[in-house]
């Protein structure tokens, strides 16, 4: 089980998500991405971390020292493609959403 910030901040232990993971589940646990690269329509594929991928969120973290700075999501087309935790040291972390 990881640590996740809520929408206003606070930090609480993960629970597993709901099989399958969409895009109104994590929208409902974090909020809207800080940042958005690319849309569930774009047919053009890119490939970050090994993954390829038409949509990326990124989520940015104002919080304590040892909260991570980012968490990345990719997406191709309606499907979690992987997710990250990029903490300050700025070592990408998989984080597993299932």
């Amino acid at each position: 089980m990881s640590t996740v910030r809520d929408k206003q901040g606070a930090t609480t232990a993960a629970a597993a998500f709901p099989a399958p993971v969409s895009r109104n589940v994590l929208v409902k646990r974090w909020g809207t991405p800080t940042t958005v690269v690319g849309s569930v329509n774009e047919p053009r594929e890119m490939e970050e971390r090994g993954h390829r991928f038409n949509e990326k969120w990124v989520y940015r973290s104002a919080g304590t020292v040892d909260a991570p700075a980012e968490r990345v999501v990719y997406w191709l087309r309606y499907d979690v493609v992987a997710s990250y935790l990029v903490p300050r040291s700025g070592e990408a972390v998989r984080e597993d959403l299932r």
